[in-house]
């Protein structure tokens, strides 16, 4: 489902047109007095040329050079920051003839949530000024206090120079937005398994906005900003509580019928089945298969795995449920400690569970798709990921390791994938890349998280979405010269586990009334 929100009030450096269709706001004009401060981030380059723009330049990344160079415009200074009200920001710029264009726009709010949004994947390309228009369909947290809005370029491979002539902000037409909103509580209103007063504020934004629509006139545009804002609080206060009786009825359920013996893969090539687990029957993991994590083990994070426990992993209802629990218990004698990654509480505080098949079912190349349904709290850090085999004869990060799914509960919708390998000539140096998707409420729903892969690179995707593609050259490239690790003779095991709290899962906090939370994993299955 695509929820957009919207005003029809043209606002071109503060001045209001009652003519235009749609709202448009100027950000950065070098030709307008009125611009906002445009800033040059770490080994950046700017300079701002009258009558012309703001060139660019940004050199090529190094190892121990900031990895994040761009551009940055300030948006505190506008009276108000309230960007709900626009769908999209577009970037008006050149770069030299026969030079591609690339990177990604973070937005930031004031209360520090930011949103990476990637930039088309082929860019642009030539010495004609040209428009790139970047949806705002991602940023899922609220638009209304907007800080900052950066344009980056990740681990630029190569210079990239450009320039900037203009950023500004616009919005679909009012009437558009006025029937998409009015659909959706309208929706919402007729959906059953909702509490009465829900379906009744329902009903009662259907009836505010189709007014709002039929009414339409240059002069209320006021109002129905106004009552769009609103009823954007109301879906963000709410979304949790409605989405599950509005989405697709199979989204929230395990599949009952049995893995295809045959499927098209990212790339249109037939794949084979020759692995599965589909998590249909027993208590517990199947042991021939599946191993434990146990102990405090990496990242800082505060659970403690738990091996054999069902409270913490089992089978139940077509699904491997991994549970994690706030329970205060003491240190068993024996207790399991990484000597690296802490440090460590001295009590168990938090519990959960890491299964992994290592040395025991693993792959060289092919697919690996994994269906499930995430935490969603703040504190969770759900991952499905992959490791090298031979971890224990080459060490880490040496084997390599790729991520297909990652996801923070302090950004329920936003999924990560990333791949990491040894550097060189240091190799405990991290050479890494990632790229992320939002996806539809990926704690009340299952999705398919997909990663295929051989000796040339991998994609990952999400639901059949291609949201990275990283190959054995760029990998390369980035580390110095570290062979890519994953082919058909360093194969590599898969690992299920939710962390909680850690350097990156606890940065915003635990949530600790929203225990117990579940990962649910339907099935796993390998194609080649």
């Amino acid at each position: 489902m695509k929820w957009r929100l919207g005003l029809w009030l043209a606002v071109v450096g503060g001045v209001c047109s009652a003519a235009a269709p749609a709202p448009e706001l100027t950000l950065f004009d070098i030709s307008e007095d009125a611009t906002l401060p445009l800033v040059a981030r770490a080994s950046t380059e700017l300079t701002l040329v009258p009558e012309r723009g703001a060139e660019v330049a940004v050199p090529a990344f190094v190892i121990g050079a900031e990895a994040f160079p761009g551009v940055t415009i300030d948006c505190r200074s506008l009276p108000d920051r309230d960007f709900s009200v626009y769908s999209a920001v577009e970037l008006e710029l050149s770069t030299p003839l026969g030079k591609a264009f690339g990177g990604k726009l973070e937005v930031r709010s004031a209360a520090g949530e930011s949103c990476w949004i990637n930039l088309p994947p082929d860019g642009i390309e030539g010495a004609e000024r040209q428009v790139l228009s970047i949806p705002l369909d991602s940023v899922r947290f609220d638009r209304r206090e907007i800080a900052e809005i950066t344009l980056f370029h990740p681990w630029p491979k190569r210079p990239i120079d450009y320039v900037l002539y203009r950023v500004r902000l616009t919005g679909e037409p009012f009437a558009e937005q006025l029937e998409e909103a009015a659909g959706l509580a309208g929706g919402i209103a007729a959906a059953d398994g909702l509490t009465e007063e829900l379906r009744r504020e329902a009903d009662r934004y259907r009836e505010l906005l189709q007014e709002a629509g039929r009414q339409l006139e240059p002069a209320t545009a006021g109002d129905a900003h106004r009552l769009l804002n609103t009823f954007a609080a109301w879906k963000l206060e709410n979304s949790d509580r409605y989405y599950p009786a509005i989405c697709d009825p199979a989204l929230r359920r395990p599949e009952t019928e049995p893995a295809p013996k045959v499927i098209r893969g990212l790339d249109g090539r037939t794949l084979k089945l020759v692995w599965s687990e589909e998590f249909a029957s027993g208590e517990v993991p199947d042991p021939t298969v599946w191993s434990y994590e146990e102990g405090f083990v990496r990242n800082q994070e505060q659970q403690y795995y738990m091996a054999g426990r069902p409270e913490n992993v089992r089978i139940e209802d077509g699904c491997l449920i991994i549970e994690s629990r706030r329970e205060e218990l003491p240190l068993p004698p024996d207790a399991k400690i990484s000597p690296w990654g802490g440090p460590w509480p001295d009590r168990i505080a938090y519990t959960s569970g890491s299964i992994q098949s290592k040395n025991r079912a693993y792959w060289g190349r092919g697919r690996i798709e994994v269906r499930a349904m995430l935490p969603g709290i703040r504190g969770s850090w759900p991952a499905i990921w992959l490791l090298g085999n031979n971890i224990d004869a080459v060490g880490y990060p040496a084997c390599g390791e790729i991520d297909i799914m990652e996801n923070v509960g302090y950004e329920p919708e936003r999924i990560y994938g990333t791949v990491h390998i040894a550097g060189t000539p240091e190799p405990q140096q991290l050479a890494s890349y990632g790229e992320s998707i939002v996806v539809d409420k990926p704690h009340l729903t299952f999705h398919c998280y997909a990663i295929e892969w051989d000796e040339n690179g991998l994609a990952l995707a999400v639901d059949g979405r291609v949201y990275m593609r990283y190959s054995a050259a760029q990998a390369g490239s980035a580390s110095g010269g570290t062979p890519w690790p994953f082919t058909p003779d360093q194969p590599v095991f898969l690992l299920l586990n939710t962390a909680i709290g850690g350097a990156w899962g606890g940065s915003r906090g635990i949530d600790d009334d929203a225990f117990p939370c579940r990962f649910l994993v339907d099935y796993v299955r390998v194609y080649e």
